[in-house]
């Protein structure tokens, strides 16, 4: 190997090491790391056209969501945080019960 060469090799080893160095920078940057989380989607007044609407009407708008919009409603209607991500069966029957029968529930006890 002639002296041209390996003066070409190590320039091109230094030039491979601030590569690597740049994209450890870059691989250990708090930006890289973070991974956007989608949000659910809800028209404005969503829930309150659920609860102005029948419970019939309200499950078949409730069964067309996905997961996370069910999340979404139910935070919003009421429900805790934390139950969010539980099965859509549930969800929905959560969200129905928070909508419909626990104002229907508290009418009753008041009236007595």
């Amino acid at each position: 190997m002639t002296a041209r060469e390996t003066a070409a090799l190590l320039k091109l080893a230094e030039r491979l090491e601030e590569t690597a160095r740049a994209l450890r920078a870059l691989a250990s940057s708090p930006e890289a790391s973070e991974v956007p989380k989608a949000r659910a989607v809800l028209p404005d007044g969503f829930v309150d056209s659920l609860r102005a609407g029948d419970r019939e009407g309200a499950v078949r708008q409730l069964s067309e969501l996905t997961q996370r919009q069910l999340g979404a409603v139910f935070v919003e209607a009421g429900g805790a945080a934390r139950d969010k991500k539980r099965p859509k069966d549930w969800l929905i029957d959560r969200i129905l019960w928070h909508l419909f029968d626990f104002n229907a529930g508290h009418d009753i006890i008041r009236r007595t």
